[in-house]
């Protein structure tokens, strides 16, 4: 997204698990909750698609001067020689290094080849206030649905 939600504009936002697939809400309230996929989500909250998000291939430019990734069949060779040295490309999220790609710290060697991933969903309780209205249509603003 790149911008900040404005301050003073208090919302609470409930991450849930994702390895277990359980969501937990925890003794504290919350308003709106995002996640991936539509399973194990509590009874009783309103779903609405969010975020189409894609996997991407991404290292540092350093080493893909020096390793040049042009076809997926070369992945195989980062792949083991960053096992064996604890170094490497990484497959990730787009939404989660989209700064770093435009600000040039990471590159996607291969930007053609994506991999879908399941959709993010916004669950919000069914008396969420103001506050939470206001933040998912500033993320609504942002990413669009």
């Amino acid at each position: 997204m790149g911008r900040a939600y404005p301050a003073g504009r208090p919302v609470s936002v409930q991450r849930g698990a994702l390895a277990g697939r359980q969501f937990a809400v925890g003794a504290e309230p919350f308003d709106p909750a995002i996640r991936r996929d539509l399973d194990g989500w509590p009874p009783g909250l309103r779903l609405q698609p969010f975020l189409e998000d894609e996997a991407l291939v991404v290292g540092a430019p350093a080493l893909l001067r020096a390793r040049p990734v042009t076809a997926p069949q070369a992945l195989v060779a980062h792949v083991l020689q960053a096992a064996l040295d604890g170094l490497g490309l990484a497959l990730a999220p787009a939404s989660t290094v989209l700064q770093d790609l435009a600000s040039g710290r990471l590159q996607a060697p291969l930007p053609a080849l994506r991999l879908p991933l399941e959709r993010y969903y916004i669950g919000q309780a069914p008396d969420a206030g103001p506050a939470a209205q206001a933040f998912l249509a500033w993320l609504e603003d942002g990413v669009g649905a």
